[in-house]
């Protein structure tokens, strides 16, 4: 059946004019809607960046994935000489709705748990004693994508509300923190393609911007490359339909906010690193589902903490460290070179 509503789809879009043309993702999404009534819909599922719509030859409909980042270090020595052990989770779901034949809105909701534990090294150096170790993540993203009159130039909007506080912590006025994107896609052909723009971001330790440079880049017939810096990117080579291996970038700054404190103070948690992973992608016969397993390393980790105690910031960079990672995706292909589906 869902080949059948692929076909479908892909006549719905060859009909368009030149400048009418929506993604196969929104068309396939909507058609899946339409037939399956929400029935088959409910699967399991970094939050402003993966809404690229079709700037890139995929788009997971679902995600769901836990990393883990295994302890070392000894218990004695200094701060830096220490791996934090780190556990996560997170799952989000990407709804596309075309509002007109060149505007396509997507609705993003995520939700990640992350557990933090980081050991002492002795009685004198406790090394930010007063962290909690469990984290929930909230967020609701809308993202936006424009393609103009020249359909070389495409504008991507993106605004979202978090809410990343220990667990426990309900959200409300203070937890709850506003983001924002913005950036400009110019084609240049159809293998290649450049982005400039912005992030904003409203963390508990500030305001934090970003330039943002991207490109879309079909390498060759197996290789694909695209990406968004200093967020995120990608270069997928394509093994055969089934098996793809990919050298994945992730760029994160992210901050937790701390439950109250008996005198009314809120500390927080701010974790800024690079992430360089070796993934492994298998595309499941006659499914949209793609399982994943990667391993890879930390880059230039920096932890700091507010100790709403002694009203003091503390910062250290403990020593990076391997990390492994699981996931299930709900994949479709918005470029039929990339690799035909067989759904």
């Amino acid at each position: 059946m869902i080949q059948r509503v692929l076909m479908h789809c892909k006549c719905t879009q060859n009909t368009r004019n030149h400048h009418g043309k929506s993604s196969l993702a929104i068309n396939l999404f909507h058609c899946l809607c339409l037939r399956m009534r929400f029935r088959n819909l409910i699967v399991p599922v970094c939050v402003l960046f993966a809404c690229t719509g079709s700037a890139q030859p995929v788009f997971d409909v679902a995600h769901l994935n836990g990393i883990e980042m295994p302890v070392q270090g000894s218990g004695s020595g200094n701060a830096d000489s220490l791996k934090p052990q780190i556990r996560n989770v997170h799952a989000f779901l990407q709804i596309p709705l075309d509002l007109s034949p060149r505007t396509t809105l997507i609705v993003f909701p995520y939700f990640e748990q992350k557990s933090f534990a980081y050991p002492r090294i002795s009685s004198e150096q406790t090394s930010f004693p007063f962290i909690p170790s469990d984290f929930s993540c909230y967020a609701f993203t809308l993202t936006g994508r424009h393609t103009f009159a020249d359909t070389s130039w495409r504008l991507f909007t993106a605004f979202s509300v978090r809410h990343y506080g220990e667990q426990g912590l309900s959200p409300g006025k203070g937890s709850i923190i506003p983001a924002g994107a913005a950036f400009f896609e110019r084609r240049f052909s159809r293998d290649f393609a450049l982005r400039a723009g912005l992030f904003l971001s409203r963390e508990y330790f500030g305001n934090l911007w970003l330039p943002l440079v991207g490109f879309n880049w079909k390498a060759s017939d197996r290789l694909w490359c695209w990406g968004l810096l200093p967020r995120f990117a990608v270069a997928d080579y394509r093994i055969n339909s089934w098996w793809h291996v990919c050298l994945h970038f992730r760029g994160i700054n992210e901050s937790y906010l701390f439950a109250e404190r008996a005198d009314g103070r809120q500390g927080w948690l701010a974790l800024q690193e690079g992430q360089l992973r070796l993934g492994q992608e298998f595309y499941l016969p006659k499914t949209p589902m793609v399982f994943t397993m990667d391993v890879g390393h930390t880059v230039n980790r920096t932890l700091r903490a507010y100790d709403p105690s002694l009203a003091e910031e503390m910062e250290t960079k403990p020593s990076d460290g391997l990390f492994f990672r699981l996931s299930l995706v709900w994949r479709l292909h918005l470029d039929d070179r990339f690799g035909k589906q067989e759904l």
